[in-house]
């Protein structure tokens, strides 16, 4: 019996190729299903590492099964993709065309990335400049609001202090109130009594009096009220003034804390483009990857004995499905004759 080859198997499996026919071909088949099983692996190896890359840089740092998921999700896509070369018994190069457009997307993506964790050190240092003056537009745009509404704020505080100044002085030209009420005041007569005498008579007379002095209590609740004013007006123009001295570090804080993909994509041109080695070092990376995004379609280039067989085997099911429709058509001949 002879001994299966486990390489061939696994890449049979990769390929989705019956391994039992491709055993029955020649060596030279079964060479190229083994190239073919070694550049799908490599693929699979590039496209997970790309599909953990990005969703470690720009999804979620901090979890490894999400990477691990889309890692895994990549391979499986990509291995779909290349059966589509695979599997074909012919040549098409509308199914070549799509992957070629693909692997030259997935260079630059994967270059990108690989370039990403090569130059991270330049980058951050770019990324220092380029977030500096990310916050200062933002805080440009920003501060302008704020000093708006500091100005308005300002405003009201002229507005409501001259108030209180004129307040003030009727306040101190009239600082207290007289309190008036009526009292009845006793006063003594002499009225004439019985057997020619007199007597004293007391009767009351009902007078307006003052009671007391206190203060103006309308102009000073007037003056109470615009002071309790003016301190939160005040007070909200002091807060708007520290948010305006802390905006700029807390922007960039901020942007320092998120990664957007367009951001890291600018900054990566400036690195590349500032400088010319690391230009020549990132193209090396994009042919390396676009070379291995091809060996697939290279690998499946030229025909063998096990495509020869598969064309056969499709020739003679044709020519077999012919005979049953002749041979058919025969019968139903004679059945009419014989009726």
């Amino acid at each position: 019996m002879r001994k299966k080859d486990r390489f061939l198997q696994f890449s049979c499996f990769l390929c989705s190729i019956n391994y039992e026919v491709i055993n029955s071909c020649s060596e030279l088949s079964k060479s190229k299903i083994k190239k073919i099983g070694s550049a799908l692996m490599l693929v699979s190896i590039l496209w997970f590492f790309i599909g953990f890359s990005f969703y470690q840089t720009y999804i979620n740092e901090s979890s490894l099964i999400g990477p691990i998921v889309s890692g895994a999700l990549m391979v499986l896509m990509v291995t779909w993709i290349e059966r589509q070369l695979v599997l074909k018994v012919v040549d098409n190069k509308w199914v070549k065309m799509p992957r070629i457009i693909m692997a030259l997307c997935m260079a630059l993506v994967g270059a990108v990335l690989i370039d990403q964790k090569l130059f991270q050190e330049d980058i951050e240092l770019e990324r220092e400049t380029y977030i500096t003056k990310r916050a200062d537009e933002v805080y440009d745009s920003r501060s302008l609001i704020i000093k708006s509404e500091v100005q308005e704020l300002d405003s009201l505080l002229g507005k409501y202090r001259a108030d209180l100044d004129v307040v003030n002085r009727k306040f101190e030209k009239n600082p207290n109130t007289k309190n008036y009420k009526y009292v009845n005041v006793p006063h003594t007569v002499k009225v004439a009594g019985p057997n020619n005498t007199e007597r004293d008579s007391i009767y009351y007379e009902r007078r307006l009096s003052e009671s007391n002095t206190t203060i103006n209590q309308g102009l000073y609740n007037s003056i109470e009220n615009l002071k309790k004013i003016i301190g939160e007006k005040e007070e909200a123009k002091t807060k708007k003034l520290a948010e305006l001295t802390s905006m700029r570090d807390d922007i960039r804080q901020k942007l320092m804390e998120r990664k957007g993909l367009l951001d890291e994509l600018n900054i990566m041109v400036k690195v590349l483009s500032d400088s010319v080695v690391a230009m020549i070092f990132w193209l090396i990376w994009f042919v390396l990857v676009l070379m291995i995004e091809l060996l697939v379609l290279f690998a499946t280039s030229g025909q063998t004995d096990y495509d020869s067989k598969l064309q056969a085997q499709k020739e003679q099911m044709i020519r077999n499905l012919r005979e049953e429709v002749v041979t058919d058509d025969l019968i139903y001949t004679k059945q009419q004759h014989q009726d």
